[in-house]
């Protein structure tokens, strides 16, 4: 038997033979198969005898047009599935917009999801990408079965939608946002939601949403605390915290500062994760040696450290100079009165009045105005209105004294208002006292330009940044300094962009992720959150107006302070190691 004529290949085809493209010179038919002449590359002939197998395998297929393209796109897709699949770490990141960088993909492939039962304090510096590492994580936990129930993420409020909006975008996962409306529901949360996000202020003061989130009934895969520094031995959020913690299987620590020159509170987080192998005793205070976690529990970088996907160093080398402001004689008068004032009427409080108010008037006399006013409004109010000064009880150390370390913003404002709203020994002499500070703060800020701005210009020449010509982000812990640099600089000709954050409860607020993008040549922010995000163009220079603790300018995005006139030490040397 002999094969059909019409399945022979053509003279002038080509097919392969033993790996080899060539081509047909002529085809006989034999019992087998075919006895074939062929023409290889190299323009040289010889015979090949082929069966009818081989030559089933040798056609070459030539392009007909006659193919169905959407069948073969989706072959060849699920063919390289097939293969790709067993050999990436990450299937869920394979299909999405996301390309981690080395130190991303060494934290979470190494560190976290080698481990059965993950309880992990990510400490790397801000801008590293933490919440992207916390995502890859959850995602790909998630597929390989590690986080088979619920997550949730615990933030600060304002940055609540930014992490719904973070993990959307990069792993598609909609994260349901627990509000006081949600928890009021008798019914469990919404099972069909793997993912919920909920504010630590929501969490720890609100009784409908804590059980929701650690009461009786409540059970998660995984728990991530967010700016996890707040979850101090002197803030309500530690218990809160320790509550969820004993709740969830894994639980996730992130922060960028989990030392603050703080033994005592860096041993308190380690313990938040696990208090068998970091035991901590709230009372101590001193200790002989400091803790060094192992990486099981704990991980930190230092952008220096960091390389990019082409193994050039991922950030720009940074040049830190602290500036110390020398006041002028009424610029020292002004800061004199308003500390004078607080000795003279807060009695029993005065250290905790000399700390707000000399806060405020280091910040800038603005700022300083600004909360005497609002003194002098209190006092005119209804009397009902004010009460004794009670400090939250964040302020209460160990033994009942009053203790100053405390770091979250939100606290510190609520002081502020129990100092500001408080009752007077003497409101007519009290209020004629303040007409006169506020003259005094008048006088020194209308003789010349505040030493602090001054020396702000001559650092701006220094370093080449003038209107229209390179771009600068300014710092201050208060938005009325803010907003008043924001004045300073554009009437000084550049052009300006104010940034606040939600947790300042003022207008105009800006999301957490804004950039800092032309024309705008001047950033003034005082909400340090806003720190991780804005980080481009990567020549932008850094000036902090104060955080209470004097002024520096750096190139890059270290900054370090320098301690202003008559401020509480301990304060200085908190927010010295909160950016260390």
């Amino acid at each position: 038997m002999t094969i059909n004529l019409g399945s022979l290949p053509a003279a002038g085809s080509q097919i392969t033979v033993d790996g080899e493209l060539v081509t047909v010179v002529a085809a006989t038919p034999t019992m087998a198969g075919a006895d074939l002449v062929i023409r290889r590359g190299d323009g040289t002939l010889t015979d090949a005898s082929l069966s009818q197998e081989d030559l089933t395998r040798a056609i070459v297929p030539v392009n007909d047009a006659g193919g169905d393209p959407e069948r073969s796109l989706t072959g060849m897709w699920g063919r390289w599935m097939q293969y790709a699949v067993p050999r990436i770490r990450s299937a869920v990141l394979a299909t999405r917009p996301l390309r981690p960088f080395a130190h991303q993909d060494e934290a979470v492939f190494t560190h976290m999801l080698a481990q059965p039962r993950l309880r992990f304090l990510l400490a790397d510096e801000p801008g590293t990408g933490k919440t992207i590492m916390t995502g890859m994580y959850l995602a790909e936990g998630t597929r390989r079965g590690f986080i088979p129930g619920r997550s949730v993420i615990v933030v600060p409020a304002h940055l609540v939608e930014k992490w719904r909006r973070d993990l959307r975008r990069y792993f598609a996962l909609d994260a349901g946002r627990l509000t006081p409306e949600v928890a009021r529901d008798p019914k469990d949360l919404d099972p069909r939601v793997s993912v919920w996000v909920v504010s630590v202020d929501l969490y720890t003061h609100n009784a409908d949403v804590r059980r929701k989130v650690a009461g009786s009934r409540a059970s998660w895969s995984l728990a991530v605390f967010d700016e996890a520094h707040r979850l101090t031995p002197t803030s309500q959020f530690l218990a809160a915290a320790r509550e969820l913690g004993s709740r969830t299987h894994h639980l996730l620590l992130l922060t960028a500062t989990p030392h603050r020159g703080k033994e005592h509170f860096f041993r308190a987080l380690l313990n938040l994760l696990d208090p068998g192998l970091y035991p901590w005793d709230p009372r101590a205070s001193e200790y002989e040696t400091p803790l060094r976690p192992g990486t099981l529990s704990f991980l930190r970088r230092m952008k220096e450290e960091l390389k990019g996907l082409d193994g050039r160093p991922l950030f720009p080398p940074r040049f830190a100079e602290t500036i110390p402001i020398a006041l002028s004689p009424l610029e020292q008068a002004a800061y004199t009165a308003v500390m004078d004032y607080t000795d003279t009427y807060y009695g029993e409080t005065a250290t905790l009045a000399r700390s707000i108010y000399g806060k405020r008037a280091a910040s800038s006399f603005v700022a300083a105005t600004a909360t005497i006013r609002r003194r002098q409004a209190a006092l005119r109010g209804p009397a009902n209105a004010r009460g004794d000064v009670v400090p939250p009880e964040e302020f209460v150390g160990m033994e009942g004294e009053l203790s100053l370390a405390v770091e979250d913003d939100d606290v510190w404002q609520r002081a502020e208002t129990a100092v500001v709203s408080s009752k007077s020994k003497d409101k007519k002499t009290e209020l004629s006292t303040i007409d006169g500070i506020l003259r005094i703060l008048q006088q020194a800020m209308d003789a010349a330009p505040p030493s602090k701005w001054s020396r702000c210009l001559t650092l701006l020449t220094q370093h080449d940044i003038q209107p229209g010509e390179g771009q600068l982000l300014v710092f201050t812990e208060f938005a009325d300094t803010a907003r008043w640099l924001t004045g300073e600089f554009a009437d000084a000709g550049f052009s300006v962009e104010t940034l606040e954050g939600e947790s300042s409860k003022k207008s105009g607020v800006l999301p957490h992720s804004t950039s800092l993008r032309r024309p705008a040549s001047v950033a003034a922010t005082y909400d340090l959150q806003f720190f991780t995000a804005l980080q481009e163009p990567r020549s932008t220079s850094v000036y902090c107006a104060d955080r209470s603790t004097g002024t520096c300018i750096s190139k890059g995005s270290q900054l370090r302070f320098t301690a202003h006139t008559r401020l509480v030490p301990t304060k200085i040397a908190q927010s010295l190691e909160s950016l260390d």
